[in-house]
This record gives C-alpha cells, sequence and structure tokens, in this order.
C-alpha cells in the first residue's frame, strides 16, 4: 500500500515542502530503502523508526519498504524526517486513519523509545507550510515557542509517537497550540550599564555586537 506524508526542509532560510511517499510491498525480500538524496543521518533513519514503531506496539512487516524524498533533486539531511518516515509507515500499514494527512505536515527526531526529540529550521518550515495551505503541523514540544510566532495555522506539540498515532486516530486529541504573539517576548529591563554610555570604542563594541549576534563567547583579554 502507498502513502503520502508531508514534511520539510530547509535551504539556507527558505523551507521546501518535502513529500515522504511510503510503499510497503505484500511481497518480496525484506528491505527497508530510502531513496531521494538523503544523507547519512536519514540512511540511519531506518533503524530508529524500525526500532520506535516496534516500541509502540506495533509490528515491521516482513516485505519490502521504501522510501522516496521528493522532489528527488533536492539534498535531503537531518533527522526531521524520522517522525514522517513513520507516520508513513503506520499509514501504509493501515494502522492510522488518513483523512489528516493530505492536509497536515510533521517533522521531528524519533528516539528509539518512541520520543519526539528537537530538529533546527522549524519556523522556516512552519513559514513555508502555511503558504502552502497545510493547515495542521506536528512539531517537537521543544520547537513549540518558535512555532507559535506564526499565526493562522493549528501548531500542535508532539511529545512521542503513541500520542500523535491517538490523535491521528482520533482517540486521544493533543491540544492546539495558541499563537504567541512576537511582542510578548521582548522583556523590558533596566540595566546598570548601557552601549550608550560607552564614548568611542566604536571597534571594541562592533566585536561585542556580532559576537552576541552569533551566540559566541566573549573572553576578557
Amino acid at each position: 500500500m502507498l502513502s503520502k506524508v508531508f514534511s520539510g526542509a530547509t535551504i539556507g532560510l527558505d523551507g521546501v515542502l518535502i513529500e515522504v511517499e511510503v510503499d510497503v510491498a505484500k511481497s518480496g525480500f525484506p528491505t527497508f530503502t530510502i531513496v531521494g538524496l538523503p544523507n547519512k543521518s536519514i540512511d540511519e533513519a531506518k533503524d530508529r523508526v524500525r526500532t520506535s514503531i516496534v516500541n509502540a506496539s506495533f509490528e515491521m512487516p516482513d516485505s519490502r519498504l521504501t522510501i522516496n524524498l521528493a522532489p528527488a533533486d533536492i539534498p535531503k539531511e537531518g533527522s526531521s524526517f524520522d517522525l514522517p518516515i513513520a507516520i508513513g509507515v503506520l499509514a501504509s500499514l493501515g494502522h492510522l486513519k488518513t483523512n489528516l494527512l493530505n492536509k497536515s505536515l510533521f517533522l521531528g527526531e524519533l528516539s528509539l523509545e518512541g520520543k519526539v526529540r528537537k530538529v533546527p529550521g522549524v519556523i522556516s518550515i512552519v513559514i513555508m507550510a502555511k503558504k502552502n495551505h497545510l493547515e495542521n503541523i506536528f512539531i517537537p514540544r521543544e520547537n513549540i515557542l518558535e512555532a507559535s510566532l506564526i499565526d493562522n495555522v493549528n501548531i500542535y506539540p508532539v511529545d512521542n509517537l503513541n500520542d500523535l498515532i491517538f490523535h491521528l486516530n482520533e482517540q486521544k486529541f493533543i491540544p492546539v497550540q495558541p499563537n504567541i504573539p512576537l511582542d510578548s517576548f521582548k522583556i523590558a529591563e533596566n540595566f546598570e550599564f548601557d552601549f550608550s554610555d560607552i564614548k568611542g570604542q566604536a571597534q571594541a563594541k562592533r566585536a561585542m555586537e556580532i559576537s552576541a549576534a552569533g551566540f559566541h563567547n566573549i573572553q576578557k583579554l
């Protein structure tokens, strides 16, 4: 059975829609193949996905599994495709209701016990998903604050694979994360010292601004 799940990748600062196509053959030598220019971390997803599905109390089939990450001409990297691959496999096996899949996007790394771990590039992918009219975004809970900055889209924080399975099967729903306006992250504080108090020293101040912007340490000489 063939199923399709939407996910995303980043190229620079832009999000790109990725279709995760999963085919579970009825017969054939048992293999688990991922194609579509995946890097090593994606290839290793085979073991993470297989083990997390088994630990979620489902059986993996003894047949040929083929995963295609489309478009195939874009290099893919990172562990964020673990969750959509697992959802695609479960959908192909008939363990999931598929009515939400064509309007949802999935993103997240899986641990061997099925926990969903933080991944980079979430905010760019959420913006892309909104532009593509995808209504529901399922992401790791650790990424929820940055994703909640984007309004008019349903953001669901996922803790583990079982919770997501229950949600998609309409057995136990994950609450939608409320939108958080950007202004609420601005905290006004009164500091003892300010850059405006420093006269001259333009080169030193510039170096500190660059360090702060890049989250680098500033070592006292």
